[in-house]
């Protein structure tokens, strides 16, 4: 608890906006604010770890391949949460919506989470949008994609060091493939 001692002399007014500020940012940091895991899945859990924490709050849980996809609602936006794996690591979720409104609503919420982010690009060529936290070994990047018909937005969560060994793997693939 904070207790402010009014003494004569101290400016009433400024005291009070100091004591609001410390308010709001006791607010935003008890905000779940955990970077390296995605509802309470930490980056690196296994696949079959990962499908029981979900189970657990969800019914719908489908896996195809490296991936589980779930449909569940963020800031009363429906969403699709994809998590991927890399060898049997989770690295990479992504969170997507066509909602035309969820840019602004998604980058408010990771503002109050993770605070400004570190880059934001703008195409009027791709009409899309791009903005990035970098959060040391995670990354966060919130994306929309516009067309004459509809939007496309997604935040991607990463771990960097899993994301570039699985990027390595797949141009191996590919290349395999040739």
């Amino acid at each position: 608890m904070i207790i402010i001692l009014y003494k004569g002399g101290v400016n009433m007014k400024r005291l009070f906006l100091f004591a609001i500020l410390i308010l709001l940012s006791l607010s935003v940091y008890s905000i779940d604010n955990k970077v390296g895991e995605y509802m309470g899945i930490k980056f690196g859990t296994s696949m079959e770890d990962t499908k029981e924490l979900l189970s657990k709050k969800y019914e719908d849980i489908l896996s195809l391949g490296n991936t589980i996809i779930l449909n569940t609602i963020i800031d009363d936006i429906d969403v699709m949460v994809t998590f991927s794996f890399f060898e049997d690591k989770f690295y990479l979720v992504y969170v997507s919506t066509k909602e035309p409104t969820a840019y602004d609503a998604f980058l408010y919420l990771l503002i109050l989470k993770y605070g400004q982010p570190t880059d934001s690009t703008e195409s009027d060529l791709t009409r899309s949008y791009s903005t990035t936290w970098d959060q040391g070994k995670f990354e966060i990047c919130l994306r929309e994609i516009s067309s004459d018909t509809e939007t496309f937005v997604a935040i991607k969560y990463s771990d960097k060091n899993l994301m570039r060994k699985a990027m390595k793997d797949l141009l191996k693939e590919d290349l395999n493939k040739m």
